[in-house]
């Protein structure tokens, strides 16, 4: 299924009668053809200053998709900080002690990025896990049976 895209000029005039007063969110939108929760998102971000109010200005602001961009970047970096200093030494050694940690860990970090970190497949990653666990070497916790 394809996502619909509007306008930002579309988005500033829902937006604008979603704000007005006594204004029922749910009836605006079933005329607009949207889904209430969508027209609330759309208020909420324009409320806290997401979107430039100006018609034919584009909804962000350059210096507020850096700062977005910024804030993914950090985030990404973080983790992958924060995986390295738990791995310890682990780049050093195999391949099935670099998946152990993958899988004693997937609940903290994406098995992507710590594979990605670790520098070891993701496919193999899985592959690996449904070898051990079939041959009951590891439990489902990802600690030695």
């Amino acid at each position: 299924m394809q996502r619909r895209g509007f306008t930002p000029e579309f988005k500033r005039e829902a937006v604008k009668l979603g704000r007005q007063p006594g204004a029922v969110i749910s009836k605006i939108a079933g005329e607009l053809g949207l889904n209430a929760n969508v027209l609330r998102r759309w208020i909420q971000q324009f409320e806290q200053g997401r979107w430039e109010s100006k018609p034919g200005a584009p909804l962000k602001t350059q210096q507020q998709a850096e700062i977005e961009r910024l804030r993914k970047e950090n985030a990404k970096l973080r983790t992958e900080r924060d995986i390295l200093n738990k791995s310890g030494g682990l780049l050093r050694e195999g391949t099935p002690v670099k998946y152990g940690f993958v899988l004693r860990h997937r609940a903290l970090w994406s098995v992507g990025t710590m594979c990605r970190m670790l520098q070891v497949s993701r496919s193999g990653f899985y592959e690996w896990r449904s070898r051990s666990l079939a041959s009951g070497f590891w439990g489902t916790n990802g600690l030695r049976g």
